[in-house]
């Protein structure tokens, strides 16, 4: 059947639509926004038209109904190529976006791939400027080695001529050391008397004195505190009468009565006064003695080395007196059995000192507990005493240093001793005169050199190195004493 309405109407909108869609389509490709805004205005002229249309197809429905089949296909139709361009306008767009983020990588890479070849030029150009330096460097390297070389052969020839020189040397030089080695072999036995250098000093030897002097003080401190003392009368033929003697012997009168009157429970001070008294006049003992395994035949020895002093340089006497202190020592070969003898002296002497003074215990107790509470305090004196004797016999040979031990009684001279209480400088002159030595608590130290007058004579030039300390016997002014003391 013909219809007049189909023929004219769905194919225009066929051809019209077709037509749309391809020149959307080109638009599309011409670009993004242009396609975007192109297929805007279509689909309103599309709504447009679709209005158009629907108005016309309810028109032509009430006209025919037959057609209504042929008009819902188009509008499927148009539905469907309206899907199909939304589809391929997503797919623009999609497309857009990635070459987007592709241009924006790729502008970023270029901006890296930018700054790397920045870098490389500049270190192309600090590599460009080192070279040029290393090149500079080079040439100066090469001028001064040719600079060198030159230097270096006129050595060469230098060198050739202190050779034959040297030759001529060695010959001169091959006689002068025959007859030196003759000249050796007879200066060598008096060179060791012409050598002055000494092996320590005045200050060295000083620290020793002191460090005996210091030893000494604590171990008496610690034993005047370690024993109780009160008054004890003696009787004739008691044991302490025995300690009396000794201890008058070692120390004086004066000494053993201070001991035996004061009330040394209160104060030790006297008893530690009389133990450092007693261990100080030991060591000076030991260091005098040119031998010690003949502490009682020095006669001999000591007068040879008088008459040596007064008759010969100070070189060779002290170097006669090195010497002699060396060999002496190398002939000691018991030495230990010698120390363990002198200990027990030294024992046996405080234990006296201790019983006189009062002490609670008997003499045998007393000297057990010394041996076995202060015998290694002792073998420390004995240890520290030997070897200053051995400072001062064989160390020491430009002078002669001699410890100075005060002998109880003498007056008190301050240019040579210090006051054990420290009062040097607030005692007057008068009591500088009345007042006698007790004792020596430490030891001094004196050198002596035999020097030439104007006159051609000689005569000893003696320097106090350290002033010896002595305890007055006005220490035990004002102290406790006992009533009575026993005969």
């Amino acid at each position: 059947m013909w219809n007049p309405f189909k023929s004219d109407t769905v194919e225009q909108i066929d051809v019209v639509i077709t037509k749309e869609v391809q020149g959307h389509c080109s638009d599309v490709e011409m670009g993004f926004d242009g396609a975007r805004d192109a297929i805007f205005r279509k689909e309103q002229e599309l709504y447009e038209r679709e209005h158009q249309l629907v108005e016309k197809g309810r028109k032509l429905s009430e006209r025919e109904r037959d057609v209504s089949f042929q008009e819902r296909r188009v509008v499927d139709e148009k539905e469907n190529r309206v899907v199909q361009m939304e589809g391929l306008r997503n797919g623009y767009e999609r497309q857009l976006e990635r070459i987007r983020l592709e241009k924006s990588a790729a502008a970023k890479q270029a901006k890296e791939v930018a700054d790397k070849l920045i870098l490389r030029n500049a270190e192309v150009v600090h590599l460009r400027q080192e070279l040029d330096e290393s090149q500079k460097q080079l040439g100066k390297c090469q001028h001064r080695n040719c600079a060198l070389e030159e230097q270096l052969h006129r050595r060469e020839k230098d060198i050739q001529a202190a050779q034959d020189g040297s030759k001529r040397m060695e010959l001169q030089h091959s006689l002068t050391c025959e007859l030196l080695e003759a000249r050796t072999l007879e200066l060598k036995g008096a060179q060791s008397f012409l050598t002055t250098a000494d092996t320590l000093s005045g200050a060295e030897v000083s620290s020793m004195v002191e460090e005996l002097n210091g030893e000494i003080l604590q171990t008496a401190a610690f034993m005047a505190d370690s024993f109780d003392f009160r008054e004890l009368k003696t009787c004739p033929g008691d044991g302490r009468t025995i300690a009396h003697t000794r201890t008058k012997e070692v120390l004086g009168s004066t000494m053993l009565d201070l001991l035996r009157s004061i009330r040394h429970s209160e104060d030790p001070l006297v008893v530690q006064i009389a133990l450092q008294a007693s261990m100080t006049g030991f060591a000076r003992w030991i260091t005098t003695m040119w031998h010690v395994a003949l502490s009682n035949n020095q006669g001999l020895i000591v007068d040879i080395h008088s008459q040596m002093l007064e008759s010969e340089d100070q070189a060779i006497s002290g170097r006669w007196r090195a010497l002699a202190h060396k060999y002496a020592r190398r002939l000691l070969h018991d030495e230990s059995s010698i120390w363990a003898s002198w200990q027990s002296a030294m024992v046996d002497v405080v234990a006296h000192i201790l019983t006189a003074a009062g002490c609670t215990l008997d003499f045998p107790q007393v000297h057990d507990l010394l041996q076995s509470k202060f015998g290694d305090r002792m073998s420390t004196i004995i240890r520290l005493t030997m070897r200053l004797r051995q400072a001062l016999g064989e160390e020491i040979t430009s002078a002669d240093l001699d410890v100075v031990w005060i002998q109880h009684g003498g007056a008190f001279d301050p240019a040579t001793m210090a006051d054990d209480s420290g009062q040097d400088t607030a005692r007057n002159a008068k009591d500088q005169q009345t007042n006698y030595v007790l004792c020596t608590t430490e030891l001094g130290l004196q050198q002596s050199v035999w020097v030439g007058t104007k006159d051609g004579e000689r005569r000893w030039q003696q320097t106090n190195l350290l002033k010896s300390k002595v305890a007055l016997q006005s220490i035990a002014e004002g102290m406790a004493r006992y009533d009575t003391v026993g005969a």
